[in-house]
């Protein structure tokens, strides 16, 4: 921590965070087991697409007021780049950066970097079958 503080050390986008898998436990001898399964990836999912009423998964509230990201986007599937979207909004959210920054200079964490990382990631060819089997996990 004392390195990065000094500009010794940087996060790279590649760095994916424990809060990234499945009750953040990582497993070194597979990378990507677990890996966008989380439960507060979930939890922010519905709160940012459905709406903040949706977060324990019963559904909209009587009591809503405001359509989620997704009605008002016309999305109707989930997607990878929207997993990727949210997985950036959480970084965020538990950082201690004061304002979101896209770009990685000035000691900013690079989060368009880090969105693309995992969309890139999840997009090439030799991940169609985890791609698949990830969002048929997140639509289940």
């Amino acid at each position: 921590r004392r390195r990065v503080k000094e500009g010794v050390e940087t996060f790279r986008p590649q760095d994916y965070p424990v809060f990234l898998y499945e009750d953040d436990k990582v497993n070194p001898d597979n990378l990507l087991s677990g890996f966008l399964r989380s439960e507060i990836l979930i939890r922010a999912y519905r709160a940012v697409m459905i709406g903040p009423s949706a977060i324990d998964g019963r559904g909209t509230s009587t009591r809503a007021t405001k359509k989620g990201n997704a009605q008002l986007n016309n999305m109707t599937d989930i997607s990878i780049p929207s997993i990727s979207y949210i997985v950036t909004l959480v970084h965020f959210g538990l950082s201690s950066q004061g304002t979101f920054h896209v770009g990685g200079d000035l000691g900013w964490f690079d989060y368009h970097g880090f969105y693309r990382s995992i969309v890139d990631l999840l997009g090439d060819e030799c991940m169609v079958q985890r791609r698949e089997a990830l969002l048929r996990w997140w639509k289940g």
